[in-house]
């Protein structure tokens, strides 16, 4: 029974701790989330770059082996990222975590 109660007083303090600090609840949040972002499988990626072709980046950087643009489109962000032969599509997640 006093295991019991210490982790309870543990498990307390811990919540405790999350009110008081907004970054570290969202941090913690986001860790039991998940990733922030999703790669787009291939049919997805493929349409998307159709989409992508007709609007521009609104953001574009180059780190001499790859290359990435950012786009947005119907409210949603997307990283691109050219490596080597391959493009990648990224979602990025919305962070609506209050």
């Amino acid at each position: 029974m006093a295991n019991t109660q210490k982790l309870n007083d543990r498990y307390k303090s811990f919540i405790d701790d999350l009110k008081k600090d907004p970054a570290k609840l969202k941090k913690f949040l986001r860790n039991v989330n998940g990733p922030d972002r999703r790669t787009l499988s291939e049919q997805e990626r493929d349409h998307m770059l159709t989409i992508f072709r007709l609007i521009d980046p609104v953001e574009s950087s180059n780190n001499q082996r790859s290359w990435t643009d950012v786009y947005e489109h119907a409210g949603k962000i997307y990283h691109v990222h050219y490596v080597d032969f391959e493009t990648i599509i990224e979602e990025v997640l919305p962070d609506d975590i209050q």
